[in-house]
C-alpha cells in the first residue's frame, strides 16, 4: 500500500534486488520510509489516510501529531547521529528544568553593564542605585511587551486579550502584524547555508490565530508585514491563509543588502547565485497611506519602496547577533521547529564540522537586519505590534523605543524567558547611551560613577544589539573579538562625564558603510 501511494522508490529493480539495495540506505532514510509504512498499515481506513498523504499540507499536520511524533523523532535521532551532532539529554528533561538551566547559563553570557556590576559587586554602596535602573528597565519591558506561547488551540483568544490587539486603529497610524518567514523555524542541519523551510501548516495555524483574534477578518487599520525570504511561494500561501486571495491590497517593498555582507556570512567562495534582496509584503484591506518623511536611518523618504542598502549582521559579531550555546538554542526552538532539511548543500558546505552542544551559535541565522523593523515601523507610524516571529527581539525593541504595546508569540517557555531577559539587558544598554531614544542621563551618570568607583576592571559583557541599539564602549578601544570573553562596554573618561558611545559605528556597520 505504501509503495503504491509513494511510488516505487526502487523502480526498475527486481524486488529481491530492491530490498538488498534498501539495506544499504542510511539509517535515517530507512526510518523515514518506515514512518509512512507504519502509519498506513496501522490505520483502519487506508483510503482516507492515503488521500492525506497526497495532500502535502495535511501530511505535515499528521506528522506533527503526538502519535506520529515518535516516528519522526526516531528519524531525527538517526540523522543527527549520521551528521555527528551530539545528542542532548537536557532537552528531554521537563521544560521547567531546561528553562532554568538555560537561564543560569545565560547569566554569564548576555549581561548588560549594569547587570554585570551588580553581579560582581552586590554589596557596593552604589548597588541600590544601579539596581533601581535595572528595575526601571524591567518595568519598561513588562509594561509594553507581552509574550505568549505558541499552541494549537486557544492562541487567538489570548492574542485578543492583549493590549496590542485592543488598540484602536486608523488609516494614519496602523497596527502592524509581523511575520518573518526566516524566524519561524530552522533547518535541522547546516542551517547557516539553508533558508528555513516555509511550512504551510504552521503558516495557516498562525494566520488562523490572528483571524480568530480579529473575529474572522482583517480590520481597517491592520497592516500585515511579511518578510518573505525572497521566496515567490510565500505571498500566495499567506493570502490564502488569510482568506484574502481577492480584494487584498499588497505593497511590495524591496530590502537590499550589500554583497560584501552576504558573502562574509558564507565564509567561503561558492558558485551559487547570491541573493542580495528580500521583499517586505505589506498586506491590508485598503490602500496604505504613508506619511512622507525622511527614513529613520537610511537614505531616502518613506515614499519610496526600497530600503537600503543595508549590511546583514555578521554572525561572528557579538555586538549585533544574539548567540547561545547550541543546547540552549535547541531548547529555544524545540524539536518540532528544527525540521530535517529538504534540500542539498554544496559539497564544500557539507564538509563543515558537526555542531557540539557547547558551541556558541547565532540563535537565528537568517533573521532580517534589525534596521528593517525600525524603518517599517517608522514608515507605518505603527501604534501597536503583533509579532508571530519575535526572533532576537528587533520588533520588540522598536516598540519599546516608540513606546507602543507589543505582543509576540514565542515557540517555547524557554524562548519566552530568555527573550524577556535579553530585552531587559538591551533596554539597560539603551538607557546609558546618549544617542538612544531611551537614554536617561541621571542613571547613566550614576552607573558611570559606580563603575569608576570600583576601577576599570569590572567585567561587562555586551548584551548584543537586537536593533540599532546602544553599545557603550570607549572609542579608543578596538571592536571586541567575536568570542564570549567579557569585554568592557563603557568606562569613565578622565573628566568623569557620561560614557562615550559607539552607536554611530554600529549604525555604519548595519548600513554597510
Amino acid at each position: 500500500m505504501a509503495r503504491q501511494v509513494l511510488g516505487f522508490l526502487d523502480a526498475g529493480m527486481h524486488p529481491a534486488q530492491a530490498f538488498q539495495a534498501r539495506a544499504t540506505w542510511p539509517e535515517s532514510a530507512d526510518k523515514f520510509l518506515l514512518v509512512f509504512e507504519s502509519l498506513v498499515f496501522g490505520y483502519q481506513y487506508d483510503d482516507q489516510f492515503c488521500s492525506v498523504i497526497r495532500n502535502r499540507k495535511a501530511a505535515d499536520d499528521v506528522l506533527s501529531l503526538p502519535e506520529t511524533r515518535k516516528f519522526m523523532d526516531a528519524v531525527k535521532v538517526a540523522y543527527d547521529k549520521e551528521c555527528g551532532v551530539e545528542a542532548d539529554a537536557a532537552v528531554e528533561l521537563p521544560e521547567e528544568q531546561v528553562t532554568a538551566a538555560a537561564i543560569a547559563d545565560l547569566e554569564s553570557l548576555c549581561m548588560s553593564s549594569a547587570e554585570a556590576f551588580l553581579a560582581e559587586h552586590p554589596d557596593h554602596s552604589r548597588a541600590a542605585t544601579v539596581s533601581s535602573g535595572v528595575a526601571a528597565a524591567q518595568r519598561k519591558v513588562h509594561g509594553q511587551v507581552s509574550l505568549l506561547i505558541d499552541k494549537e488551540e486557544g492562541l487567538g483568544k489570548e492574542i485578543a486579550a492583549t493590549l496590542a490587539s485592543q488598540v484602536r486603529r486608523d488609516v494614519k497610524s496602523y497596527v502592524v502584524i509581523v511575520l518573518d518567514c526566516k524566524s519561524l523555524c530552522e533547518a535541522g542541519s547546516q542551517a547557516r547555508y539553508r533558508l528555513p523551510p516555509t511550512r504551510p501548516a504552521q503558516l495557516q495555524r498562525l494566520c488562523k490565530a490572528f483571524l480568530e483574534a480579529r473575529a474572522g477578518t482583517m480590520l481597517e487599520g491592520d497592516v500585515f508585514v511579511c518578510l518573505d525570504a525572497g521566496k515567490d511561494s510565500v505571498e500566495p500561501a499567506l493570502l490564502k491563509a488569510l482568506g484574502m486571495q481577492k480584494g487584498a491590497d499588497v505593497l511590495r517593498h524591496m530590502v537590499i543588502y550589500s554583497q560584501e555582507s552576504c558573502e562574509a556570512r558564507l565564509e567561503r567562495t561558492s558558485k551559487a547565485a547570491l541573493d542580495l534582496t528580500e521583499r517586505a509584503l505589506l498586506i491590508s484591506t485598503e490602500g496604505i497611506s504613508f506619511k512622507v518623511q525622511a527614513r529613520k536611518f537610511v537614505p531616502g523618504t518613506t515614499r519610496g519602496n526600497v530600503i537600503g542598502p543595508l549590511s546583514k549582521t555578521c554572525w561572528n559579531d557579538p555586538l549585533l547577533t544574539w548567540t547561545l550555546c547550541y543546547k540552549q538554542k535547541k531548547a529555544v526552538y524545540s524539536a518540532a521547529n528544527l525540521p530535517l532539511p529538504g534540500g542539498s548543500c554544496d559539497a564544500e558546505h557539507a564538509k563543515d564540522p558537526p555542531v557540539k552542544n557547547d558551541d556558541r551559535v547565532p540563535v537565528f541565522f537568517h533573521e532580517s537586519t534589525p534596521l528593517v523593523a525600525h524603518e517599517l515601523l517608522h514608515a507605518l507610524q505603527g501604534k501597536a505590534i503583533l509579532d508571530f516571529s519575535p526572533g532576537s527581539g528587533a520588533w520588540a525593541m522598536a516598540a519599546i523605543r516608540a513606546r507602543v504595546p507589543y505582543t509576540g508569540v514565542a515557540m517555547t517557555e524557554t524562548r519566552k524567558a530568555l527573550l524577556t531577559k535579553r530585552l531587559v539587558s538591551l533596554t539597560l544598554e539603551a538607557m546609558v547611551d546618549s544617542n538612544d531614544d531611551l537614554y536617561e542621563a541621571a542613571y547613566a551618570s550614576e552607573l558611570q560613577q559606580a563603575r569608576a568607583a570600583v576601577g576599570a576592571g569590572v567585567p561587562v559583557i555586551q548584551a548584543g544589539a537586537s536593533a540599532p541599539a546602544p553599545q557603550p564602549a570607549p572609542p579608543s578601544r578596538p571592536t571586541p573579538a567575536p568570542t564570549p570573553t567579557p569585554a568592557p562596554s563603557s568606562s569613565a573618561d578622565e573628566d568623569g562625564n557620561a560614557p562615550t558611545n559607539t552607536r554611530e559605528e554600529l549604525m555604519k556597520r548595519l548600513m554597510g558603510q
